[in-house]
């Protein structure tokens, strides 16, 4: 994964994370790791994370567009990841857990085709956090949309 360096500098845990992912995906590949080097953090602001995501052939089905899996894949870290740029009184120190993503598919991506991935933060509770997710094409059309939501897995203090 590549980080801009303004996201860097303003949003320091993500880079933190992207750290930690590229460690953990050097000593234990795991299958995402398909995904990890053709993502790029592009910006971020409170509650917002844009990348930037180019497909490889082997990303894609038969019909030569990128594969409902792999779509799903993207969403689910992308969004993830996105959760580290919310700006409210709760924020959580881990990723936590996927419990429902959702996703509607509107039109096929190539390879090769440089998409727009816009991660919007809804929520970020004690226990819930929710991202809408929207993959656009080259042209700027709406491919793919997500819903996600997410178990905080931090430790909570025993009472």
């Amino acid at each position: 994964m590549k980080v801009n360096p303004d996201v860097v500098k303003n949003f320091p845990r993500i880079y933190e994370l992207i750290i930690k992912f590229t460690e953990y995906g050097i000593k234990t590949p795991t299958w995402q790791e398909k995904i990890t080097d053709e993502i790029s953090i592009v910006d971020a602001e409170p509650n917002k994370l844009v990348w930037e995501y180019k497909p490889r052939s082997d990303h894609c089905n038969p019909y030569q567009t990128v594969h409902g899996g792999c779509v799903a894949t993207v969403i689910d870290v992308c969004s993830s990841i996105a959760i580290l740029t919310h700006n409210g009184k709760v924020r959580w120190l881990h990723l936590g857990i996927t419990t429902s993503l959702s996703i509607t598919y509107f039109r096929g991506i190539r390879s090769g085709q440089t998409t727009r991935i816009e991660c919007n933060v809804l929520h970020v509770g004690k226990t819930l956090a929710t991202v809408a997710t929207k993959i656009y094409d080259q042209d700027g059309n709406l491919c793919y949309t997500g819903i996600q939501t997410k178990y905080c897995t931090d430790d909570r203090p025993k009472l």
